[in-house]
């Protein structure tokens, strides 16, 4: 089930899934991350989003047509090339926005 706003939850601070978490506890969160975004045909969810503090995310990859994970993500400031177009939060229904992201 989707955590929505504004819910307390969202605010919680995310923790290591690899430092606090088995591989099969990984996995069996992923797969209640993968039904709760496809029941709402999302494109990409993290952990905190059905209410799991850990620092999780999956999201779609057109080459492979199923959701990509990671675990502990650190993102770098990789290129000084940008797009932008619409996109929502499964968090926050009915609202969208055009963010600026690199690519």
């Amino acid at each position: 089930m989707l955590v929505t706003y504004p819910d307390d939850k969202l605010y919680e601070k995310s923790i290591s899934a690899i430092d606090n978490l088995t591989i099969d506890e990984r996995k069996d969160l992923s797969v209640e991350m993968r039904k709760a975004c496809g029941e709402v045909n999302g494109f990409g969810i993290s952990a905190i989003q059905i209410g799991q503090p850990y620092q999780i995310l999956g999201f779609v990859s057109p080459e492979k047509k199923d959701l990509v994970w990671m675990c502990d993500p650190v993102i770098e400031w990789m290129s000084e090339i940008h797009t932008s177009f619409s996109e929502g939060c499964l968090s926050i229904p009915k609202t969208m926005d055009i963010p600026l992201r690199t690519i």
